[in-house]
Order: structure tokens, then sequence, then C-alpha cells
């Protein structure tokens, strides 16, 4: 839902579009972000899942950040919102392709 949303929010040829896009974005990064700290706490060993978890938090603030600061960048650029929401595909893949070597949860 994560790469979809992307592609969709990156291509939108009208509002009603990009609008879609950007649920299905939303509720693909909401499944992720609730999913992410309940795999950590059930596979990570006792005495570094505190610390894995707030990296977990402190990496999300630095995309945010990120986001902002490659934003500002493209607000002059024409269709700069284009490449804002597009810049999520190839974030999405990576993901994608690196949870094949996640170990299955416990639960």
């Amino acid at each position: 839902m994560y790469l979809v949303g992307a592609l969709v929010t990156a291509l939108a040829p009208n509002f009603p579009v990009l609008v879609v896009g950007r649920l299905v974005f939303g509720i693909g990064i909401g499944l992720a972000m609730h999913a992410a700290p309940m795999y950590i706490a059930e596979t990570a060993p006792t005495p570094i899942r505190g610390q894995l978890i707030s990296l977990k938090e402190f990496f999300i603030v630095l995309g945010i950040l990120a986001g902002y600061g490659i934003g500002s960048l493209l607000v002059d650029t024409v269709a700069g919102w284009r490449y804002m929401y597009g810049v999520g595909s190839p974030v999405a893949i990576i993901m994608g392709i690196g949870m094949w070597w996640l170990p299955a949860s416990p639960r």
C-alpha cells in the first residue's frame, strides 16, 4: 500500500486521484508504523528492546526532517510536489525487499 500510494500521488492527473493516493499512502504508512514496534517488541532481545524501538522513532523523525528539507528545495520547481511524493517509491521498494530477510514473529 505504501508503494501504490506513493506512485498514485506522484502520478495523479487530478485532485480526486491525489486524495485517493494520499489515503492509500496514509493507510500503508500507518500500518507500517503500528506493526514495526510490535514486531520489534516480539523479536528483539530484552536488553536492547527499548533501544531498538527508540531508534525506530528516531529514524521516523529523521525521515520527516529530511522530507521537509527536500521539500523546501523543490518548492520552486514546477510540479515539485510530484517529486516529493515520488521519492517514497524507492523507499517502499527497499523496505519491501528488506522485509524478506526478517525472521518470523514468534506470535
